[in-house]
């Protein structure tokens, strides 16, 4: 199944219920999954960074075309979660389950959705484009929707620690 498709099934509701609030802090970095184990640039690199007064990072897209990206901010957990529907066989249970944590997620300021036209070979800074929740102090995740191809990023700590999922290629 495509990753949009994924993504439109996963997020769809969400989407549709008005979740989409902004909220981030800190500092992420990480290309999307199909550059591990290879030297060549990902398709698309994601970064995401947040204070105490909005959201935004940088898309850069390393193809020969230019793209339209949907990014998506949320809790890294809730993108965790949502990056393992993508690469993992999960029923609709657990589809659902984390749709409904999303939601919840934007219920609480952490949730944005933006979309940024990148030209080819280049690099474009995004910001989220809701109100941004200062209470809402959380480690922020985030998934870039290009085409064909898509990145997930995250902030430094917690699971994922310090780790920029694109220097495993080597």
């Amino acid at each position: 199944m495509r990753l949009s498709t994924k993504i439109g099934a996963t997020l769809s509701t969400a989407a549709l219920s008005g979740a989409a609030v902004l909220g981030g802090a800190g500092v992420a970095q990480a290309q999307s999954l199909g550059s591990l184990g290879s030297s060549d640039p990902a398709p698309v690199v994601l970064t995401v960074a947040g204070d105490e007064d909005a959201v935004g990072g940088t898309i850069s897209n390393n193809t020969e075309e230019a793209v339209t990206c949907t990014i998506t901010v949320s809790d890294a957990e809730v993108m965790s979660d949502i990056e393992a529907v993508f690469n993992e066989g999960t029923t609709i249970g657990e589809a659902i389950d984390v749709s409904a944590d999303f939601i919840a997620a934007g219920f609480e300021g952490k949730n944005t959705v933006t979309t940024v036209d990148v030209a080819a070979n280049d690099t474009e800074v995004w910001a989220g484009n809701a109100t941004y929740n200062p209470e809402a102090d959380f480690r922020a995740g985030a998934s870039a929707q290009c085409g064909e191809e898509g990145a997930f990023a995250y902030e430094p700590g917690g699971v994922f620690g310090s780790l920029s999922m694109g220097s495993l290629g080597g």
